[in-house]
């Protein structure tokens, strides 16, 4: 399926964190978080 929005903003978004030195991990490896409204996730940013 064509994701325009994807691959027109978010990856090159995404990309040009990388480079800058950005990690970058995928919403499904944050699943520690028990509600949306949980902003700072304490086990991420521990590591």
């Amino acid at each position: 399926m064509f994701k325009p929005e994807e691959n027109k903003v978010e990856t090159p978004a995404l990309d040009q964190l990388i480079r800058l030195g950005w990690d970058y991990v995928p919403g499904a490896a944050l699943a520690e978080r028990e509600y949306y409204r949980d902003v700072v996730l304490v086990n991420y940013r521990n590591s």
